[in-house]
């Protein structure tokens, strides 16, 4: 009633907490650790007031669930964003540590086998590029090891030539040096006149 002696209650609990709302010197809901949430209307033309309390708990726990799920559902984006995000950067990262190592090998030691292309994207590019110029500098170390291998041969040759000269040369010029010897002694005999001379 408007007085607030309670006329009756649907639920077990209800007179209590409606009681315990209207404590003396106790506004609506603000006892300690018992806070209840209260609705009141009156009744027609009766003296009744329609009293409806819930704990607060009770009131709020489809909010509470809410929050629970959308708490839950960040947790499950941000897993997801972070998952995402590590496979993302492991699908730039291990193509690109792969060409470092293939180039690493390339200046070092002079070998390369060519790397798989996994996407078309950029990281694809390069690592078709690298491809194209490994064989390319491969090739052309080769060809240089080939012209190098002609010219040591062809250097070798002209040293043999040189060497045949050489002795063809002295062979040549031990037997011309006494038959000129003999010529100076002879045209020194005869006179600078005479015919034999």
């Amino acid at each position: 009633e408007r007085n607030g002696q309670l006329v009756f209650a649907l639920h077990p609990h209800g007179a209590a907490d409606v009681a315990r709302s209207f404590a003396p010197g106790m506004s609506a809901g603000a006892q300690p650790g018992n806070a209840v949430l209260v609705s009141m209307d009156p009744v027609g033309t009766t003296d009744w007031m329609f009293v409806a309390a819930l704990p607060r708990e009770v009131a709020l726990a489809p909010l509470a669930r809410l929050r629970n799920t959308a708490f839950g559902g960040a947790a499950a984006l941000v897993l997801l964003i972070v998952a995402t995000g590590l496979f993302a950067a492991r699908s730039v990262t291990t193509p690109l540590r792969e060409l470092a190592l293939a180039a690493r090998d390339l200046a070092t030691e002079g070998r390369h086998s060519p790397l798989p292309v996994r996407s078309r994207d950029e990281i694809g590019s390069l690592v078709e590029a690298f491809n194209g110029m490994a064989a390319t500098l491969l090739r052309s170390r080769e060809e240089i090891e080939h012209l190098h291998a002609a010219e040591l041969e062809r250097a070798q040759q002209l040293a043999t030539v040189g060497e045949l000269a050489s002795g063809v040369a002295h062979e040549i010029r031990n037997p011309l040096t006494g038959v000129r010897g003999a010529l100076e002694l002879a045209l020194r005999r005869l006179p600078a006149g005479e015919s034999k001379r």
